[in-house]
């Protein structure tokens, strides 16, 4: 099962693969207040032909570019580059120029 929990918006490109037990979240709600606090956009992003591992789960205002793969339970808080395989929590590159699959 997939959970996609949604205020704002959530995109998801075309050609992507997105395994069981994911997660998307665009808002926490709750909102924590706090002097200098600033608003951010909540919004997340996954470009064309992502590839998002079993597990994982994908957080407020992150955008994942085209061709990255994210790994099985990783914890996404911030956003990443093309063609990247992210993994941790948080996620962090592991590996660069990576490709998955065919895609035209």
């Amino acid at each position: 099962m997939t959970i996609i929990i949604v205020k704002k918006s959530i995109k998801i490109g075309k050609g992507c693969a997105i395994a069981w037990n994911t997660e998307f979240v665009d808002w926490n709600s709750h909102k924590i207040e706090y002097e200098g606090r600033r608003e951010r956009d909540t919004s997340i992003v996954i470009g064309e032909h992502v590839w998002i591992g079993s597990g994982a789960k994908i957080l407020p205002g992150v955008t994942i570019e085209k061709g990255s793969v994210v790994s099985a339970n990783a914890v996404v808080t911030k956003s990443f580059p093309e063609n990247v395989l992210i993994a941790g929590n948080p996620a962090r590159i592991v590996r660069e120029n990576v490709s998955w699959g065919n895609y035209e």
